[in-house]
């Protein structure tokens, strides 16, 4: 599994490009949004005193690619949305403080976290 917003873009205009629907859109970006969060529970279940650095640090990655994936459902069509991703989504505050959290790690260790060509994750790409 790739954490990385731009491959999962490409694969979601592939699907566009087949002519999905919005309702089929919004299931394929939900699957990735479960499997994401799968994945990052079954990595977490795992963590132990060796492997906690590392572990916090892809839980980092984990919650940015999901906020990442949820804000491009909530553009696509936010009515198919659940009701508790809808009152998630809608609360701006939240998301807002999760947005400046992520800024913030970015600024301590911009190395740390720049994509594989030396750039720096987008901050939402989202659109």
């Amino acid at each position: 599994m790739e954490l990385d917003i731009k491959v999962f873009l490409s694969r979601l205009n592939e699907q566009k490009a087949k002519g999905k629907t919005e309702a089929e859109l919004v299931d394929f970006i939900h699957k990735e949004v479960r499997l994401t969060e799968i994945t990052k529970a079954s990595l977490m279940d795992e963590m132990n005193d060796k492997t906690a650095d590392f572990l916090k640090d892809a839980a980092i990655r984990f919650d940015n690619y999901l906020f990442q994936l949820q804000e491009i459902e909530k553009s696509i069509r936010p009515q198919a949305l659940s009701f508790d991703q809808q009152v998630a989504l809608e609360d701006t505050a939240v998301r807002e403080q999760i947005e400046s959290q992520i800024k913030t790690i970015h600024e301590i260790d911009p190395e740390k976290y720049q994509n594989k060509d030396n750039t720096n994750p987008p901050e939402n790409s989202a659109e």
